[in-house]
C-alpha cells in the first residue's frame, strides 16, 4: 500500500490549542481515540480529518479548534501512544522489582508488546505514519526514556556492571524487542502468542553474552 506523504520536516506538527478544562481533555481524547481508529479500519489512505472527526463524535470545525490538519493529529497521536508505552514501562520496572530476573523480563516484554498485540493494524498503520512526519527526533527521545527504564531493571537485578554496560545491553534489549515485532506484524499482521517467550529468550542470551554471565549467574538473578 502506497503511504501518503503527510508532512515534510520542516512543517509544525503542533496543536492549535491544549485542552485545559475537563470536557476540553475529553473532546480531544476522544479526536485521538477517532485517528486511531480510522488508521486501525481504514489505514493511512482513509486517513482524514473528516473521517477522524465522524469517528470521534465531534464535529469538523470543533476538531480544528484543535488540530489545524490531519499531520498534527497524526503527530499527536503519535506522541500519545509513545508517552503512554514509557509510563507503562516505568509501572513494569517498578512492579519488578520483587520478582526474579526471568520473571521481571517476561513482565517488561508482555508491557512493551501489549499495544501492538492488541491493536497490530492500528501499530502498523501509525508506523508508516510516523515514517513521513519529521519525528526521528522525538522517536530517539522516547528510545532513550526506554532505554533508561532497562537500565534502572538491569540495575536492580544484576550487580557489578557499569551504566554503560548496563545502557548498551538495554539499548540491544530495545532493538531486539522491536525488530521481532516489526518482523511478526509485517509477516502475520498480528502479533502471535510465543512472541513474548521468543523475546525473553533473546533477552537472556543477549545479557548472558554480553556481560559474559553464566548460566548460574542468570538463574541467580
Amino acid at each position: 500500500m502506497a503511504v501518503p506523504i503527510f508532512a515534510q520536516q520542516n512543517d509544525v506538527l503542533t496543536p492549535r490549542k491544549q485542552p485545559v478544562q475537563k470536557r476540553s481533555v475529553a473532546t480531544v481524547a476522544a479526536i485521538l481515540e477517532g485517528a486511531a481508529q480510522v488508521l486501525e479500519r481504514y489505514g493511512t489512505d482513509g486517513f482524514t480529518t473528516n473521517a477522524i472527526a465522524k469517528r470521534a463524535g465531534v464535529s469538523i470545525g470543533t476538531l480544528y479548534q484543535y488540530y489545524p490538519d490531519k499531520n498534527a493529529v497524526a503527530a499527536a497521536l503519535s506522541r500519545a501512544v509513545r508517552a503512554a508505552l514509557v509510563e507503562r514501562l516505568a509501572s513494569a520496572v517498578e512492579a519488578a522489582r520483587g520478582l526474579q530476573l526471568k520473571e521481571g523480563l517476561y513482565l517488561l516484554a508482555t508491557v512493551a508488546l501489549q499495544s501492538d498485540a492488541e491493536r497490530p493494524r492500528f501499530a502498523l498503520a501509525l508506523d508508516a505514519l510516523e515514517e513521513h512526519l519529521g519525528l526521528h527526533e522525538e522517536g530517539l527521545a522516547i528510545s532513550h526514556e526506554m532505554t533508561a527504564q532497562g537500565v534502572q531493571f538491569l540495575k536492580m537485578k544484576i550487580n557489578g556492571f557499569s551504566v554503560a554496560d548496563l545502557t548498551a545491553a538495554a539499548d540491544d534489549m530495545i532493538a531486539i524487542g522491536r525488530a521481532l515485532a516489526d518482523a511478526e506484524m509485517r509477516r502475520n499482521a498480528v502479533i502471535g502468542d510465543d512472541l513474548v517467550e521468543r523475546v525473553v529468550s533473546l533477552w537472556l542470551e543477549l545479557l548472558r553474552s554480553r556481560l559474559k554471565l553464566s548460566p548460574r549467574g542468570l538463574s541467580q538473578a
